[in-house]
């Protein structure tokens, strides 16, 4: 159900409301074959107008490896939503048991996990490369925007980068220092973004 005005101001009047929006892909013809066509235009309008009411808290969900949705097509998708939300979920297709059928598998090339969660691995448009890059996007969105931790530094360099190559120059620089897997603690991962800033940045 698409929002209209006289919900807006419904929602004005409330006060800490979290608004799931599943997204999954800005790409239409994505979004065409997996029976969910979207009205992807407004659904962004709607997005941006929750969002920058500022009295609730906006979750954006996007799916990798759909159909044959490629790494350049989740780029945009992430670049439309990460700044018109507060959070920003980045999933990995699952493909459960009976759920897709043997033609639909061979049809999109999807290679998986033979154990739970079965999460896809590859797809005929998705190199298990682009995966695992995929991956480390997610880690910095879940580690530098979703914490909200660093809400002003992020609103910072969001204004200055787009939002897919900003989280890829962040997990290229803790990869380059060896640490994008690390448990850091707060005042070391202060001293890396700090060298970022100051280098890659």
């Amino acid at each position: 159900h698409l929002l209209e005005d006289e919900d807006f101001e419904i929602i004005k009047g409330l006060k800490n409301v979290l608004f799931e929006v599943g997204v999954q892909s800005t790409n239409f013809e994505v979004l065409k074959k997996i029976n969910r066509p979207l009205d992807v235009e407004k659904t962004l309008v709607n997005i941006k107008r929750l969002y920058e009411l500022g009295n609730s808290n906006v979750h954006v969900d996007l799916i990798c490896g759909m159909c044959d949705e490629d790494i350049k097509s989740i780029e945009k998708s992430i670049n439309q939503t990460a700044k018109i939300c507060d959070d920003l979920q980045l999933g990995f297709l699952k493909i459960l048991k009976g759920c897709k059928t043997k033609e639909e598998e061979d049809l999109y090339g999807y290679m998986y996990s033979q154990r739970p969660p079965y999460e896809i691995l590859k797809t005929n448009a998705l190199s298990y490369e682009d995966i695992i890059k995929l991956k480390k996007i997610e880690r910095v969105i879940n580690k530098f925007k979703n914490s909200h931790f660093y809400d002003n530094l992020m609103e910072h360099l969001l204004s200055k980068y787009e939002p897919y190559a900003l989280f890829e120059m962040l997990y290229l620089h803790f990869e380059k220092h060896g640490v994008l897997y690390s448990n850091l603690s707060k005042k070391h991962e202060c001293e890396y973004l700090y060298k970022f800033l100051k280098t890659d940045y």
